[in-house]
């Protein structure tokens, strides 16, 4: 390409808008996971929005080093814009256009991403710009580019489409576009609840057939309490849904609802309609465990504590298990999907396996701080509640708290480990443990003073019988997996590449709530003594979630 070097190329290049210039996935540290969100939103949130999926698709491939899988997203999203909107092709395929001349220029092809670059310029010299155009067209293929990323994009959609129905009111699908967008802006900054509420219903008013509209209504209306609403909306969506991404959220609202077994049947509905995804098999998987929890609520509460309920119940375990050993077997996995699975394995009392994968999230790179931080608190969790291990608990506890992110999780170990703290501090001598934590307790919530405290009343205890050894004191315990010498138990795992964003917290419970363990099911509390389960079940019981999907 002697006429034109590459950085002149680039120059131009720089000046296009699409993908590879709005700067998508930048704060993602693992894209891995996207891709599978991605191929299930295609052509759901919005019929004529098929073809931006795939560009966006594109991306990620390229981004993943797949650029010859790349390229035919790209043919793809131009075909699919010739039949969604075919008096607009023109205008919509230059942000294909321009994925393709970024393309073609990072696979050191620059005399086809010339040619492409030319045909953008060619049609955006009709409305005097060189290589873009400010229309309508570009600013919703923009919209639903920054949506299909996930709810965190979703401000930066809304203004998007917010832009392009300044220019044009009456278009349905930048109406569709925005209270979706809206929504997930709700979830993320959790704005005025009723916002997305009334622009949902606008927006069904003037496109009554959106079953995905439905059912997002649903959910929302789900929130507000207003479940007889809600389920109507469900059924009706239902009626004629062939989307499995109108089955997936039905059967969510069941599930909130409690209806487990409808919503079993509408995950299994949603696999007839896609490939299965790891999102999909650890939601089935996550009924399954709900269901066993179900089942022992009930039967505490009729007074049924049999033989037949703690098989049916580890039954419905091992399924649980099984459908989560699903999910990690595909691509797209986050962290918590492995600390589920954990927890199913130590309620069978499967802990030699239940250790294996808590290991591989332990090792698992790159993590966020509240990932780092709910491992720990679950793993504190397995090592106290089933294994005993207090001085290994203490220490995940600890590392949990260390990292500076507010959380249900660091409440929790916080109130874990004052509990541990007091239960030491009455011993009787009191203990240098007890001491040590209640001081690094303090120390981590800013209270220098009370931990300076707790630190000499733990430096009195120490320098009764030694004089050595104090500044161990203003350190949190080392690891106690550090200390031990490696035998043929211990096996070190390499952690995969694979995270996330839905969360089930484990619980810490206290002294009290330990001898009758509170679940909630139904959208109520009730109560399910674990005695009669076995010898793990009190531990089993100590790793039960709140479901969030």
């Amino acid at each position: 390409m002697s006429e034109v070097t590459r950085e002149s190329l680039e120059a131009a290049l720089k000046q296009l808008s699409c993908h590879f210039t709005w700067h998508l996935f930048k704060d993602e540290s693992n894209i891995e996971n996207l891709e599978e969100k991605i191929v299930d939103g295609i052509g759901f949130l919005c019929p004529q929005s098929k073809a931006s999926g795939h560009n966006l698709l594109a991306y990620l491939k390229h981004l993943q080093g797949r650029n010859e899988e790349a390229l035919s997203c790209l043919q793809r999203a131009e075909e699919l814009t010739q039949q969604e909107h075919p008096g607009q092709a023109e205008v919509r395929n230059l942000v294909t256009w321009g994925n393709y001349a970024w393309l073609y220029y990072h696979m050191g092809r620059l005399e086809e991403a010339r040619t492409y670059l030319d045909k953008v310029a060619q049609t955006c010299r009709k409305f005097a710009n060189p290589y873009r155009i400010d229309c309508p067209e570009m600013d919703c293929e923009e919209g639903w580019a920054r949506l299909k990323c996930g709810n965190r994009y979703a401000e930066r959609s809304k203004a998007c489409f917010e832009r392009a129905l300044e220019k044009e009111p009456l278009c349905l699908e930048l109406r569709v576009g925005l209270a979706i967008a809206t929504c997930g802006q709700v979830e993320v900054g959790r704005s005025w609840r009723h916002q997305p509420l009334d622009l949902l219903r606008q927006t069904l008013e003037l496109d009554p057939d959106n079953n995905y509209l439905k059912v997002l209504l649903a959910l929302k209306l789900q929130k507000m309490n207003d479940n007889a609403t809600g389920e109507k909306l469900v059924e009706e969506a239902l009626e004629e849904a062939q989307s499995p991404e109108v089955f997936r959220l039905a059967a969510k609202f069941y599930r909130s609802q409690g209806f487990l077994e409808k919503a079993l049947s509408l995950f299994e509905k949603a696999l007839e309609f896609q490939p299965a995804t790891s999102s999909l098999y650890h939601q089935i998987g996550c009924c399954y465990r709900t269901l066993a929890s179900q089942i022992l609520h009930r039967d505490k509460m009729e007074g049924l504590q049999d033989r037949g309920t703690r098989e049916k119940v580890r039954q419905l375990h091992s399924r649980a298990a099984e459908y989560m050993e699903k999910a990690l077997e595909k691509s797209g996995c986050y962290p918590n999907m492995y600390l589920d699975l954990a927890s199913m394995y130590a309620a069978l009392g499967h802990h030699k396996k239940a250790e294996a994968i808590y290991q591989k999230a332990l090792l698992m790179e790159p993590l966020t701080a509240k990932e780092k931080q709910q491992i720990h608190q679950r793993y504190g969790n397995f090592q106290d509640y089933f294994r005993g291990q207090t001085d290994t608990a203490i220490y995940h506890y600890l590392e949990g708290m260390k990292i500076q992110e507010k959380s249900a999780e660091y409440e929790k170990m916080k109130a874990r480990l004052q509990e541990l703290a007091d239960q030491q501090r009455s011993q009787k001598p009191p203990t240098l443990q007890g001491w040590r934590l209640l001081g690094f307790s303090a120390k981590m919530e800013g209270n220098e003073s009370l931990a300076i405290e707790y630190y000499e009343k733990a430096l009195g205890i120490l320098l009764k019988p030694s004089s050595s050894g104090v500044a161990s004191l203003f350190t949190s315990p080392s690891s106690p997996e550090a200390e031990r010498d490696e035998g043929p138990g211990r096996v070190l795992f390499q952690g995969p590449g694979n995270r996330a964003t839905s969360v089930l917290n484990g619980e810490n419970k206290t002294r009290q709530e330990r001898q009758e363990l509170p679940l909630k099911m139904n959208g109520c509390s009730g109560r399910a003594s674990p005695l009669f389960l076995g010898p793990q079940s009190r531990a089993a019981f100590a790793c039960s979630c709140n479901e969030k999907v």
